[in-house]
């Protein structure tokens, strides 16, 4: 386990040092990256915030930032800033170095960097969000000397950390998938649909002239990817004190995961399907106990049936993607995929009804930076 270093705190002359640029990740740096991914961790847990810190906070003069997003955590290795909009914004930061105070700076609302990645691979990360651009902003600065509270133009800018929830929540917009339900999910979903097969194929490599990697989703009860959401859906739903009946619009396989996850769990499902809807399908989905219902020429006319039925009779109707859960549990597929400490520079994730590209992006967009 890593050893917690101590946060340095505004006076402490290590703070003012400027650092020094890493030549080579050698094992003493591999030893100081560790151990401040170790303390950011800890301070996350017992603060709930803090989304990077850097070597000088803990009294090493390197440029190197540790930064947790919420999903798998990575390094900034000399982030060097190159190019800032001219549109700044006043924002309200918050350090672990100054614990007393927040401070309202300027800073400019996009920036683009180059960083080296742990692996010493030189990464570009171009035009960041407001948000991620003032956390960078501050992290460069704490390897340049500067503090927040050397930012201040006025007294009124400084005010007491007991203001933190007050004025620093509010211009961070909390997102609407959860990373948090996500972790979770990959622990409480049916193990029926975790830990697919992902391997390195070299005959892609060879006829596409890249390092191809493949996440395999049909090695299932379901033969699709759709059983996670799914499942991750229904095990929350069934949580409140009278669930009600869930009511589904399919072309298939939505109609067959959440007929998997209702029998699962005990819980009634009608699925309304288009005429020309694939009867092996819906044979797979009458086995599995839901009721099929036909409806409609096409989906369209179907998902119309559906939300009016679950209208009519108490029933929730449930729209594949709508609902947060049913993405933070497509979202599980990208923990896998980073689990082993593998780097990806291009994803390709198929699109329809978005609760797959959105959970994977989450995750992905979380736990690291696109490289270029």
């Amino acid at each position: 386990m890593s050893q917690i270093r101590t946060i340095l705190t505004e006076g402490d002359p290590r703070l003012r040092a400027i650092s020094q640029p890493i030549e080579e990740i050698t094992s003493d740096i591999a030893k100081v990256i560790s151990e401040l991914h170790a303390t950011l961790a800890e301070f996350r847990t017992r603060t709930g915030f803090g989304r990077a810190i850097s070597a000088p906070q803990i009294g090493e003069p390197l440029r190197i930032v540790a930064v947790q997003l919420g999903g798998r955590p990575f390094t900034l290795i000399n982030p060097v800033i190159v190019w800032r909009s001219e549109e700044t914004q006043p924002v309200w930061d918050d350090c672990m170095s100054v614990p007393d105070h927040i401070a309202n700076v300027k800073r400019h609302a996009s920036i683009s960097l180059t960083y080296q990645n742990e692996s010493g691979k030189t990464c570009h990360w171009n035009h960041l969000s407001a948000s991620l651009a003032e956390l960078i902003q501050h992290e460069v600065d704490h390897l340049d000397g500067v503090l927040m509270v050397d930012r201040v133009e006025r007294p009124e800018d400084l005010q007491p950390i007991a203001h933190h929830a007050e004025l620093i929540a509010p211009q961070r917009s909390e997102h609407r998938i959860k990373l948090e339900h996500i972790a979770s999910a990959s622990h409480r979903i049916s193990p029926a649909f975790l830990a697919t097969p992902q391997y390195r194929s070299p005959s892609l490599d060879t006829a596409l002239g890249v390092a191809m990697t493949v996440k395999v989703e049909t090695l299932n009860p379901l033969r699709n990817f759709k059983g996670r959401g799914a499942d991750h859906f229904v095990s929350h739903h069934i949580q409140q004190e009278k669930p009600a009946p869930l009511v589904c619009a399919s072309a298939g396989n939505w109609g067959l995961a959440l007929s998997h996850a209702c029998k699962q769990h005990g819980l009634p499902l009608s699925v309304f399907v288009a005429e020309n809807a694939n009867p092996l399908k819906i044979a797979g989905i009458r086995a599995l106990g839901a009721m099929v219902i036909s409806a409609g020429e096409d989906f369209d006319q179907a998902k119309q049936a559906a939300a009016h039925f679950a209208q009519q009779h108490g029933g929730l109707f449930v729209e594949d993607g709508r609902q947060a859960a049913i993405t933070e549990g497509a979202g599980t597929i990208a923990v896998e995929m980073l689990a082993n400490g593998d780097t990806f520079d291009t994803l390709l994730v198929p699109l329809g009804n978005g609760a797959l590209i959105n959970g994977v992006g989450r995750w992905f967009k979380a736990s690291s930076p696109p490289p270029a």
